[in-house]
């Protein structure tokens, strides 16, 4: 009886002896494809490496990790479904964005020409709506603004949403450059900023109505160096609705206006530690 092994070694032989049969009466081997052969074959190569570091990995601007190539591979990928492009200013630097739509999103993809960076982000669809309906700050002073009068007016209007936002790297040591993230969000609207004690910590407290009865609260604590935020929407005013005054707040509560939501939302937040 033959080896186990001898008859593996012999089924691969007949194998690559019938494979060969088959390439020559099928008229040779195939042409080798390469980058620029046959034309039309590829539409981009993207190279990709591993990072070297945990801070390479998630930097997009790395040139190397997951998060680089994610950001140079989305644009070719999504090609067939570019939706928009347009050149703006986003903080003072001239970018070149694409927007793509699909699988029930909306994707950015931004070039830096100055430096040869991409950025990138994504929202759902069903976000737009919120992102495009004027806050209560800026209905009472502009009036409310119409929708858009077609898909390039509102990919327009979103594009000019898209700004750099910082962004902490856990694990990444502090110092150096600050790490910024494209992100596609509302520009808030200044409501309170003071300084005062919460629980018991120095805090500069900040907030901002984000959308028409949605405000986010922002606190720095200078004792930890650190910031903490707050986004208050419909489950956190649902909350805070038992515990207000039936007399003098309950209306304010209800409004969805922001200047009357500031008082109840501001003396009620507290500071607790976290375990996570």
């Amino acid at each position: 009886a033959m080896e186990p092994i001898l008859a593996l070694l012999v089924d691969w032989v007949t194998a690559i002896t019938n494979f060969a049969s088959l390439v020559v009466e099928a008229g040779g081997p195939p042409q080798a494809v390469t980058r620029r052969k046959p034309a039309g074959l590829f539409g981009a190569v993207i190279p990709v490496q591993d990072g070297l570091t945990r801070e390479e990995e998630s930097d997009e601007l790395a040139k190397r990790g997951w998060r680089s190539a994610l950001a140079l591979v989305m644009q070719p990928l999504l090609e067939d479904v570019r939706v928009h492009r347009e050149a703006i200013k986003i903080q003072e630097q001239l970018h070149t964005v694409n927007v793509y739509r699909d699988a029930g999103r909306i994707f950015y993809s931004a070039y830096d020409p100055e430096k040869s960076q991409y950025r990138s982000c994504s929202i759902a669809v069903d976000q737009v709506n919120s992102l495009l309906t004027p806050n209560s700050v800026e209905a009472s002073e502009f009036g409310a603004r119409g929708a858009p009068a077609d898909p390039t007016e509102m990919y327009h209007r979103l594009v000019a949403l898209l700004q750099l936002e910082k962004r902490k790297v856990k694990g990444v040591p502090r110092g150096g450059p600050p790490r910024r993230d494209l992100v596609c969000r509302r520009r808030l609207t200044l409501l309170l900023r003071e300084t005062r004690h919460v629980s018991g910590h120095l805090a500069t407290v900040t907030v901002y109505e984000e959308a028409k009865g949605e405000l986010r609260c922002h606190a720095y604590l200078p004792h930890f160096s650190s910031a903490i935020e707050l986004s208050v929407q419909g489950k956190e005013l649902k909350n805070l609705y038992g515990y207000c005054d039936p007399v003098e707040e309950r209306d304010h509560v209800d409004s969805a206006d922001a200047v009357r939501l500031l008082t109840p939302v501001s003396d009620r937040l507290e500071i607790r530690p976290s375990f996570t």
